[in-house]
């Protein structure tokens, strides 16, 4: 965690209900390529949890009794928002993915392509 999503998460006035949370994260006209969590948690409230997940690939979830969202970052920048079971597991499989970042993803497939034979035979 970064010191702008550790002031954002002090910081935040916003306290969402179950519902409200539902309604912000099923709606794609609030996220767009280039976001950043700050956002999220500025609009939404504070996150319940947070993994590093690998290499600065962080996950947060906003945990509420009928609804869990899981948002995984890139130094800070939104990938994905996905919907999980309420229950208490922590790697869940989604339920549903509300938001890609087509853009990351695209990038990545792109770097992950193999490389054309550039010899002559």
């Amino acid at each position: 965690m970064n010191k702008d999503i550790y002031t954002a998460q002090e910081n935040t006035w916003a306290r969402t209900s179950d519902r409200q949370l539902d309604v912000y994260f099923r709606d794609p006209e609030n996220f767009h390529s280039g976001m950043r969590v700050t956002a999220v948690i500025y609009a939404v409230g504070r996150y319940d949890d947070e993994v590093d997940w690998d290499r600065g690939n962080w996950i947060y979830e906003w945990r509420r009794k009928t609804i869990r969202i899981r948002v995984a970052t890139c130094a800070g920048y939104i990938t994905e928002i996905d919907l999980v079971s309420p229950g208490l597991a922590k790697f869940d499989d989604p339920l549903e993915t509300l938001w890609r970042n087509a853009e990351y993803f695209r990038n990545i497939q792109k770097n992950q392509a193999p490389a054309e034979n550039t010899e002559n035979p």
